[in-house]
């Protein structure tokens, strides 16, 4: 019984003994009034900046344009080698230009209106051989015609061919004014075949201008043929 009281006296000395010490430790480093009355030192703030982006590339520059070479000179062509382009020769089957004269001019070289008012004209043929709507086109663009024509008509249409002659005008050198007379002869005897041999009945009206006071032309017959104004029967006759 006093052993068990020894031991316990003995432990709580212990215990003091070591509460002790270990609160003169703690007081050993309990921090000095010098360090209590430090003060931290501010802190900056520190702002951290994006990285800027990368600069595009650059384009690549631009190649540069080959200078384009300078034409060449055209070799001269030598004289010798120029196409001359000379006119057709007739068609075997007609007469050469001009014709002969035809007979001497008569009351019946100018017609009145009733006269050619059931004449064919270019606005009446049609086909592939308006012959009518040809010569009339060509004998508008010919400046000679139309010089001829405004000297010779009167108002009235001049009957140029007629039943297989020319008719000659008073004060004419040839038949069918010359004039007229060679284009409608030229552009008959370049015409085809199957159309200046087309069969015609009665007169064909040609007006070189449009209007009712234009000069107007007639040439035909009871029955021809556009290929029959390529010959005279004057001519004919007399070499018969």
């Amino acid at each position: 019984m006093a052993d068990g009281r020894k031991r316990r006296r003995w432990a709580w000395a212990v215990s003091a003994a070591a509460h002790a010490g270990l609160l003169a430790l703690i007081l050993s480093v309990a921090p000095s009034p010098a360090l209590r009355d430090f003060e931290e030192p501010d802190v900056l703030p520190v702002v951290l900046a994006p990285p800027k982006p990368p600069k595009p590339p650059e384009p690549p520059a631009p190649e540069p344009k080959p200078t384009p070479a300078p034409p060449k000179a055209a070799a001269a062509r030598p004289v010798a080698s120029l196409k001359v382009r000379r006119p057709k020769p007739a068609p075997a089957d007609v007469a050469p230009l001009p014709i002969a004269p035809g007979r001497a001019t008569s009351p019946g070289d100018e017609l009145g209106e009733a006269e050619v008012a059931g004449a064919a004209t270019a606005e009446s043929g049609g086909g592939e051989c308006n012959m009518a709507a040809w010569l009339q086109d060509r004998l508008r663009k010919d400046r000679k015609v139309r010089d001829a024509m405004s000297l010779a008509y009167r108002g009235r249409p001049l009957v140029l061919w007629r039943d297989g002659r020319w008719i000659q005008r008073e004060g004419e050198d040839g038949a069918g004014l010359a004039a007229v007379r060679e284009v409608i002869m030229w552009e008959v005897a370049f015409s085809p075949v199957a159309c200046r041999r087309q069969l015609v009945h009665g007169l064909v009206l040609l007006k070189l201008a449009e209007g009712p006071a234009s000069p107007r032309i007639v040439v035909g017959g009871a029955s021809w043929r556009w290929q029959d104004l390529l010959f005279s029967q004057d001519r004919a006759a007399a070499a018969g």
